[in-house]
């Protein structure tokens, strides 16, 4: 219950015959539930896709006011803003907060210049235009710091007693380097004698 005179709530345990008390020591609160005036979506197709983060907050979704940022048009949110000059989803998001003047913590600028870096491959590719170094030195300028871009490789060969994998990653301005592991077959099974995968990921 909750007291007239204090406003605080109370909660009464009353154990059973012959239990021991309840050491106070021991409970723990926490709170359920959740409230918001406006969600952004970012990169998000479907409410499904969020699964936990959707599932049981229903209502949620269905009150709050929402926004979605998506490379392509997608029946979500009440308002809709896809990329156009944009080179990624990270530096629309980044532009929409410096254009409304909304404080960027340091660490939030580094994961999107990160992200404007791993998406133009180093600013070598893609859809790079004035704004997007213009984007890219205001997020210097309150503290983001950009991380070496590297480009990886891995390939699978077949060798005479398993398989040899090796990891290639390149770019930025150091040496490229090479991580190496042999595999060998389980339960005396053999691998194909011809086959290679490679996988870029960047």
């Amino acid at each position: 219950h909750i007291g007239e005179e204090t406003k605080k709530f109370y909660l009464t345990i009353k154990p059973r015959s012959g239990a021991q008390p309840l050491d106070t020591s021991s409970v723990e609160f926490a709170y359920t539930g959740a409230s918001a005036d406006l969600i952004l979506y970012v990169g998000v197709n479907s409410l499904e896709n969020l699964q936990q983060l959707y599932f049981g907050y229903e209502d949620l979704y269905k009150d709050a006011s929402s926004i979605s940022l998506n490379r392509n048009p997608v029946s979500l949110g009440q308002l809709q803003l896809t990329l156009s000059e944009e080179s990624s989803l990270c530096e629309l998001v980044a532009a929409i907060f410096t254009s409304l003047q909304f404080p960027v913590p340091a660490d939030a600028a580094t994961n999107w210049l990160t992200g404007i870096e791993q998406t133009t491959k180093g600013l070598s590719r893609g859809r790079i235009q004035a704004g997007t170094f213009e984007v890219i030195a205001g997020l210097l300028r309150v503290g983001g710091q950009r991380q070496p871009y590297a480009d990886q490789a891995i390939t699978a060969k077949p060798t005479k007693n398993g398989a040899e994998i090796n990891l290639k990653a390149s770019g930025g301005n150091g040496p490229t380097q090479i991580n190496s592991a042999k595999l060998k077959p389980m339960n005396g099974k053999k691998l194909p004698k011809k086959s290679e995968t490679s996988v870029m990921t960047g």
